[in-house]
């Protein structure tokens, strides 16, 4: 039978967890309707947690969510934290995660997107029910959309959260963004998220008539948002034997006119890269980069920098970015991937991925996943290793450990990336149009960074109007971007309210102003943007 906690019974439930004898024990078989010895009365609560015998009436519900805000709201980092070797404690800022201890298990999942089933298979192959104290559980975030168990599973989630503050740890993925519409109506980020499955928790409580006809209301909506915002970022752990970053996507976009790519004041300890006043040159939070950047997984040559909000990084600016702040090994989630793992950039960054509907031998087991070919894994860090641990749906829940990645290999690996690295230092050629031709029927775009990144514009008309979206795929492209030009005048016109110069340094156009330019010509603001156009 479940028990539906009221506001009253969440004192009692969190002092019989903390508490050594028997004092509260009547109080809590009162609410739970069964017998408890003081030996098992804490296993009891997590137990009918995990399996949904304990759920919280709406004022309930609201405390919790509450309580947990102002718990993460009201630790942030006293310390400056330049890199992961200054970690000398277990804490949870508001915007990082720290963990030093090795000596207790440790559990990283990836994203789960309301897959109960995948959750709990996890919780049975770690024996979470009986050794909890012992264990740490690093989630990276994503634990909404797509999945059958819609609200099932992050109310569960944020339950143990409550009730096991030091032992659950949660990080933000980039499902847990959200917008505010003109009614201030909180929805998820994307605007045609009601539409499908893919973007659509927050939209999908505000909207739907199973979730409104039960009471959910804007202000039970509001209750999640600002959770999601109090979220932190980054897990760190400095380890005697491995030094790891943990995060749901990647890293925090580079500054191609930054040494190293990192060696500029934005990037200077962890508590300013996670500032919400920490922008890139495109003007997107690096928070917020750090929730959508993916690995490259391709030729080191064909890696381009775009200004896609969702941007790949490549195996030198992850190898800048370990240097730069004593990283031994990156774990990160955010895309799907079929094995439930992949590792990058010579197994020093894993991607997991905890949400899926096969076994290994790809038999169909988990229906309440949306990833129907994926058979998940999650990670164990052991004081030797990380283990890549694959879930399997069987009633004797048999697990496999897929992977194993020695500790003693990735540092040799660390030291022989950085051996090899090649300093990245920011060049301005005394003739950046060498070897560039003009052209009479085409514009050409080119990145004065990376010459082989261009776009090529079949010039219909004389009159040329850009924006963000024709830009993109080039570094620096801020989202109000837009400019014209006219091949027959030879003018520009710059239509945006941003400051756009032509020449490195060179004259400022401010919005509606023209210039003339010549056949070949640089683009820029200053701020990121470098674009070599010839016509």
């Amino acid at each position: 039978m479940k028990t539906e906690l009221k506001v009253q019974d969440l004192e009692i439930i969190k002092n019989t967890l903390s508490d050594t004898d028997d004092t509260f024990v009547e109080q809590l078989q009162i609410i739970l309707g069964k017998d408890l010895s003081s030996r098992d009365k804490r296993t009891a609560l997590i137990q009918d947690t995990i399996d949904g015998m304990l759920t919280l009436e709406a004022k309930a519900f609201a405390k919790v969510i509450e309580e947990l805000i102002v718990l993460q709201n009201n630790k942030t980092s006293q310390s400056v934290i330049e890199k992961v070797s200054n970690v000398v404690s277990q804490e949870n800022f508001n915007d990082f995660i720290t963990f030093s201890d090795d000596e207790k298990e440790y559990y990283v999942i990836g994203d789960l997107h309301a897959d109960l089933n995948s959750f709990l298979e996890i919780l049975k192959i770690i024996k979470f029910k009986e050794n909890f104290d012992n264990i740490n559980l690093i989630f990276l975030g994503d634990y909404i959309d797509r999945g059958k168990d819609k609200i099932e599973l992050i109310n569960r989630i944020i339950l143990l959260k409550y009730l096991l503050p030091n032992n659950i740890h949660l990080l933000r993925g980039n499902h847990e963004l959200y917008r505010i519409d003109t009614n201030g109506n909180y929805l998820s980020p994307m605007g045609n998220a009601d539409m499908s499955y893919l973007f659509n928790f927050l939209t999908l409580l505000a909207t739907d008539e199973k979730y409104k006809s039960h009471g959910v209301t804007k202000e039970f909506i509001k209750l999640y948002a600002d959770f999601f915002d109090s979220l932190p970022t980054i897990a760190l752990f400095n380890f005697k034997q491995i030094k790891i970053c943990a995060m749901h996507g990647g890293l925090p976009r580079v500054d191609l006119s930054a040494k190293d790519y990192y060696e500029s004041e934005s990037y200077e300890s962890f508590n300013k890269i996670l500032d919400l006043g920490t922008k890139d040159d495109i003007g997107i939070s690096q928070k917020t980069n750090i929730l959508w950047s993916d690995p490259f997984d391709g030729y080191d040559e064909a890696f381009k920098n775009t200004s896609e909000v969702r941007y790949d990084f490549s195996k030198s600016q992850f190898i800048a970015f370990c240097k730069k702040y004593d990283i031994d090994m990156v774990l990160r989630a955010h895309e799907q991937q079929n094995s439930g793992y992949k590792s990058y950039f010579d197994d020093r960054l894993i991607s997991v991925f905890s949400s899926g509907g096969k076994n290994i031998d790809g038999e169909q087991k988990n229906p309440n996943s949306y990833y129907e070919n994926v058979s998940p894994n999650f990670l164990k860090i052991t004081e030797k290793c990380i283990e890549s641990i694959n879930i399997n749906f069987d009633i004797d829940n048999i697990s496999s450990i897929e992977k194993e990645y020695n500790h003693v290999d990735t540092k040799m690996l660390r030291d022989n990336h950085e051996n090899e690295y090649k300093t990245y230092i920011p060049q301005k050629t005394n003739n950046p149009f060498e070897g560039i031709l003009s052209s009479e029927d085409a514009i050409n775009i080119i990145d004065i960074y990376n010459h082989s990144n261009k776009k090529v514009i079949v010039a219909n008309d004389d009159d040329i109007t850009l924006n963000y979206n024709d830009l993109k795929q080039f570094s620096g492209i801020k989202m109000n971007i837009k400019f014209s030009f006219n091949k027959k005048t030879k003018t520009m016109t710059n239509l945006c309210d941003i400051n756009l110069m032509i020449g490195i340094g060179g004259v400022v156009i401010n919005n509606g102003q023209s210039i003339n330019v010549e056949d070949k010509f640089i683009i820029s603001d200053n701020n990121g943007l470098s674009l070599i156009i010839t016509m």
